[in-house]
């Protein structure tokens, strides 16, 4: 299980960091379906017959709140606890100093 955490931590593809970064400029919901919207934020989501489970992707605005900021609010899994309604598990599976880490997520829909 520890390499195969150590592989998720090698950095994305170049084309698919640069896709994604594409996607800021011009929203790409082929195959996602409309699902919420709230405060400015939208969500699509794409269901996998194969796992039974969906794909998401966010697009919006969280005004007056720095990336840094969302990315502390994720990654602390303790306080993720109080505020995530659909959190089922959360534990990490692997830390590297201060920035790096993969961590299972499982949720109830």
């Amino acid at each position: 299980t520890r390499l195969h955490c150590a592989k998720m931590l090698q950095p994305f593809p170049d084309q698919e960091f640069v896709d994604a970064c594409q996607q800021l400029e011009v929203e790409n919901t082929d195959g996602f379906e409309f699902f919420t919207e709230s405060h400015d934020v939208r969500i699509f989501r794409q269901y996998n017959s194969t796992s039974g489970l969906y794909k998401y992707k966010i697009y919006g605005f969280l005004h007056g709140a720095a990336p840094e900021l969302c990315a502390q609010v994720y990654r602390d899994l303790d306080y993720r606890r109080t505020w995530d309604s659909y959190v089922n598990e959360l534990k990490v599976l692997l830390q590297e100093g201060d920035d790096r880490e993969v961590f299972r997520w499982t949720g109830r829909h």
